[in-house]
C-alpha cells in the first residue's frame, strides 16, 4: 500500500474516533481540559501513550473492550487523547505523502523533501482539541490565529 492510501484509511480513521468523541459531554470535557490545562492534558497523553497507542491501533469491536477496561469517568479524556494521537498519525501521513517522501530519487533530495515534510509539519501540527470551536486551551488558540494571519 504506498503512503497516500494510508493517509485516506487514517482519515477514515481518524473519524471512527471523532464520533466516538462526540458522544461525549463536550462542555464537560472542555471544562476538565480547561481546568488541567494543555501542559498536564499533553503530560497525560505520553504518560498513557503505550495504551492509548493500542486503543488507536486497535479495530473498532477491539476498541469497545479496550474502552470498558477505562474507567468511565476518565473516557472521555482517554477517547479525546486517542484521537489526538491518530490526528497526529494522519498529520504525519499527509504531510509525507503531500511532499513525496519515500524510495525513488537520490538520498539527497528525498533527505530534502522530508526536510520540507517535517518543517510543514511542525508548523501545523495537530491540537490537542479538534474542533474548531470551544477550544479550552488558550495557547492552541493563540497558535490557531497566528497560523490563520499568515495565510
Amino acid at each position: 500500500m504506498d503512503i497516500d492510501r494510508y493517509a485516506s484509511e487514517a482519515w477514515t480513521h481518524v473519524h471512527e474516533l471523532l464520533e466516538q468523541v462526540r458522544q461525549c459531554d463536550l462542555a464537560a470535557l472542555a471544562t476538565t481540559c480547561r481546568d488541567q490545562g494543555r501542559d498536564r492534558v499533553a503530560a497525560a497523553a505520553l504518560e498513557r501513550q503505550n495504551e492509548l497507542l493500542t486503543f488507536v491501533a486497535a479495530t473498532p469491536t477491539q476498541r469497545k473492550s479496550l474502552l470498558r477496561k477505562v474507567a468511565v469517568g476518565d473516557r472521555p479524556m482517554f477517547l479525546l487523547l486517542a484521537l489526538y494521537h491518530a490526528r497526529c498519525g494522519l498529520a504525519f501521513l499527509e504531510t509525507t505523502a503531500r511532499y513525496g517522501v519515500g524510495p525513488g530519487p537520490a538520498y539527497r533530495m528525498v533527505s530534502a523533501q522530508a526536510a520540507r515534510a517535517a518543517v510543514d509539519l511542525i508548523a501545523n501540527y495537530p491540537t490537542l482539541w479538534p474542533f474548531d470551536e470551544g477550544n479550552p486551551f488558550p495557547e492552541e488558540v493563540a497558535q490557531d490565529d497566528a497560523r490563520s494571519g499568515d495565510e
